[in-house]
Parts: C-alpha cells; sequence; structure tokens
C-alpha cells in the first residue's frame, strides 16, 4: 500500500518547526490565530490524501446515489405535494459532501497523529477502518432510503400521514416505563416527512403511511426499528402479532431487524405501531438492501433468517445494487426473491405486484 497522505504530514511537520509559536504535545495544542489557517490547510490535506488512497471509489459511487437520492427525493415529494422530505442531518451531509464527512470523522486520528500519540503506521491502519466503516453504514443508509421513496412512489401515493408522537424526554421516558401501557396517537395528515428515527422512541411507528391509489388501501413502512420505551394498550387486533423478546433474540444473530418492513391494511389506524415493548407486527412485506456485491451472501442469509422468524405474508425481496448472475438467480424459493435493481426503480415494480397480491406476484414467490 502506498502512502500518499505521507507528504503533506511531512509539509505540516515543517511548517510547524518554521512557526515556534504553534505548541503541539500530547496534552496541549496552542496555534495562534495568524499560522492556523494555513495549519488547517495542511492537517486537512492529510485526511483527504488518505481517503483518496484507500476509498478511491466512494466519492463517484457517492455521487451516483445521492443523483438518485435526490431525484427520488424530489418525485415523491411532488406526487404528494409535499413542502420537504429530508433524511438524517448524518445522511444528508455525507450524500451532499462526504469528503467533508468522512475527513470530520478522521479528526481526532489526525489530531493523535500531529500530538505524536499515534505512529504513523497506527494512524493509518485506524483512519482506514474507520472511514470505510462509516462510509459503509452510510452509503446503505442512503440505498435503503432510496428504496423506501421510490417503492412508496410506485404505490401511485395521494395521501400521506404519520404518527405524532410527543416529544418526551428520556428522563420522563425512563420515569413513566412501566406495566401500565400508554394509547398510540391516531395517523394525522402531514405536509412534510423526515426520514430519521428518535434513538429512543416511545413507541415504534412507520417512517410513513401513504394511501396508494393502486392499492386502495394504505401502506406504511418501516426503516430503522429500535426498541421503543412503552407498551401499548390500542395495538390493532386486526392484525397478528409476536411476541418482541424471543423475534429480537433471534435476529440479533443476523445484525436486527429487516431493512424495511412493509404493512398494508384499508384502515389507517392499523399501520400505527409496529412494536411496542411487548409485541411487534407481522409484517406483510420484508425488503433487505444489498448495496455491496461482497456483502449479498450475508444479506441474503439475514433475509433467509428473517423471513423464518417474521413470516411476511406477502413475502421477502432483496434489492441489490449489483448485477445478478444466473447462477446466484433471482428466485430463492420459501417466498424470497432477489432482484437486480441498481438505481432503476422500474426494477422494484414486482414488490409493489406482491403488493396488489396479483396472480403473477404470487406464482413467483411460491416457485
Amino acid at each position: 500500500m502506498t502512502s500518499g497522505w505521507r507528504q503533506p504530514y511531512a509539509q505540516l511537520k515543517e511548517f510547524v518547526s518554521e512557526h515556534p509559536e504553534i505548541e503541539i504535545g500530547e496534552k496541549i495544542v496552542r496555534i495562534p490565530e495568524a499560522p492556523r489557517a494555513q495549519f488547517y490547510v495542511l492537517f486537512d490535506k492529510i485526511g483527504s490524501a488518505l481517503l483518496h488512497q484507500d476509498l478511491p471509489d466512494i466519492f463517484p459511487e457517492t455521487a451516483r446515489l445521492a443523483k438518485s437520492f435526490s431525484e427520488a427525493k424530489g418525485e415523491l415529494s411532488t406526487r404528494l405535494g409535499m413542502v420537504q422530505i429530508s433524511a438524517s442531518h448524518g445522511l444528508e451531509r455525507f450524500l451532499d459532501d462526504p469528503q467533508a464527512s468522512l475527513m470530520a470523522e478522521l479528526f481526532d486520528l489526525t489530531l493523535d497523529l500531529v500530538k505524536g500519540r499515534a505512529s504513523p503506521e497506527a494512524f493509518e491502519d485506524a483512519a482506514s477502518r474507520k472511514a470505510d466503516a462509516f462510509s459503509q453504514r452510510f452509503y446503505r443508509m442512503g440505498y435503503e432510503k432510496w428504496v423506501e421513496m421510490s417503492v412508496t412512489g410506485l404505490l401511485d401515493p395521494d395521501r400521506v400521514l404519520c404518527v405524532p408522537l410527543p416529544k418526551i424526554s428520556i428522563v420522563k421516558k425512563f420515569k413513566t416505563m412501566s406495566p401500565l401501557k400508554h394509547k398510540v396517537p391516531r395517523p394525522k395528515d402531514k405536509s412534510d416527512l423526515i426520514l430519521e428515527r428518535e434513538v429512543f422512541p416511545i413507541f415504534t411507528t412507520p417512517d410513513f403511511i401513504v394511501h396508494s391509489a393502486r392499492l386502495r388501501k394504505f401502506a406504511s413502512l418501516a426503516t430503522e426499528i429500535v426498541d421503543p420505551a412503552w407498551g401499548a394498550s390500542n395495538a390493532s387486533r386486526r392484525r397478528k402479532w409476536y411476541q418482541v423478546a424471543p423475534i429480537r433474540a433471534e435476529l440479533a444473530a443476523s445484525g436486527g431487524w429487516p431493512d424495511i418492513s412493509v404493512y398494508v391494511s384499508r384502515w389507517a389506524s392499523d399501520l400505527s405501531l409496529v412494536t411496542d415493548t411487548i409485541s411487534v407486527a407481522r409484517p406483510d412485506l420484508i425488503i433487505e438492501c444489498n448495496e455491496l456485491e461482497e456483502r449479498r451472501e450475508q444479506d441474503i442469509e439475514k433475509a433467509k433468517l428473517e423471513h423464518r422468524v417474521l413470516k411476511p405474508k406477502l413475502g421477502t425481496f432483496i434489492v441489490s445494487r449489483g448485477l445478478v448472475s444466473k447462477k446466484e438467480g433471482t428466485e430463492l424459493g420459501d417466498g424470497i426473491r432477489l432482484l437486480a435493481v441498481g438505481f432503476d426503480r422500474t426494477k422494484l415494480r414486482p414488490i409493489v405486484e406482491a403488493l396488489s397480491g396479483s396472480k403473477k406476484a404470487r406464482r413467483s414467490l411460491s416457485s
């Protein structure tokens, strides 16, 4: 492995030696105003050089994802007549400027290098691993949100609702955790969407609920399922519920909940709740996303486990960004299907066909 970042590192060390007013040690960093701007220009070049050395493909690939993500967001916003659709700040920042996001992640490691607390070899190894993990996490999240918005657009949505959970502090959530159950609010129409979940919500609700003109039903999609604080007193009796603890334990072996859980019903109120402290709703359909070819086997095994444990009524789809060879196949049997989609949202139509209950979709999933 070459070490192109060592040149700007050497330049920074020379710059510091030429400016004795700069003090940098294991326990001190003092950079006066006059040399500060140039110091950080050289400092930033270290991280930038390492990223282009070790992760050269991440920038063009992220640019492609960002373009598709923006198009899907714009199309869905226009269709729903919405003011705004936004994802988490971290994801939006990564898609807008992946280099700035990654360099911010590497700041502390680079500072340790400059302070002499880490050797060049240790810095290169730690920084490369951290940047790779960070970029994979947010790239996967971005692809997952692109799939979610694209599937929703294919449903011909004409109305959007969200479950208006009250804003409650972490302290109050813990204080109100008890055997007593709380009421889940009814869904309400929304004029904007925020595709981000609280770290510790009172209930796990869908990201949003839409009325689908194509299905003539309501559909909800849930991502980033996390453990909630409260039990629900009004979970829909028209849905099937599993005890959440054993389900969570089984899914933990593969990395947790499905990427996207989809639910459909004639009544929006049936879709208000995904999981509380006691139960989790049986999905109508599961979507697992595969953004990297080297992760495909892992994602397929994860999807198979989710399918076996959660038993989605309309099947499980694995949406792949890469090509799928004939040897790999697309029909995995037992209601699981692999779709080679890339960024072509029209290739997501089999998911909508499955949700519509078409005979073609049923034959495909049962093969």
